[in-house]
C-alpha cells in the first residue's frame, strides 16, 4: 500500500511539473533548429498585437512574445488578449519557413483549443 502511495504521489508531481513547465525564450532562440518543428510553451509579455484576415475570410492574431528574447505568434481567432500582457502560449515552434514569398523565421503557431 505505501508503494502504491509513493508511486501514486511521483506521478502526481510529474504532471504538475509537467503542466508548470515552460521552455524559456532565450533557450529556443539560442538553437532553433533544435526546437524546429517541436511543441513548445513559452511564457512572456505580448508585443506588436496585430489582428488579421487571411483572402479566406479566417481571422488570427499576430504578436510578438518576449522574455529574454521575441517569438511571433500566430494565433487563430480573435483571443482575449491584449498588449503588454503576460501570456503562456503553447504551439509547433518552425526555425523558418516560406508562405508565398515570405519567410518567417522563430515563430510559433499556437495550439487552437
Amino acid at each position: 500500500m505505501l508503494k502504491a502511495l509513493i508511486v501514486a504521489a511521483s506521478i502526481s508531481a510529474t504532471a504538475i511539473y509537467g503542466l508548470a513547465h515552460t521552455d524559456p525564450i532565450g533557450a529556443v532562440l539560442s538553437n532553433p533548429t533544435h526546437w524546429d518543428g517541436r511543441h513548445v510553451k513559452v511564457s512572456g509579455t505580448i508585443s506588436g498585437l496585430k489582428e488579421r484576415t487571411a483572402v479566406d475570410g479566417r481571422t488570427y492574431d499576430v504578436f510578438s512574445l518576449c522574455d529574454g528574447g521575441c517569438v511571433r505568434v500566430f494565433m487563430d481567432g480573435r483571443p482575449p488578449i491584449t498588449e503588454g500582457r503576460n501570456l503562456t502560449v503553447e504551439g509547433i515552434f518552425s526555425a523558418a519557413k516560406r508562405i508565398g514569398d515570405i519567410e518567417f523565421q522563430n515563430d510559433i503557431q499556437a495550439d487552437s483549443d
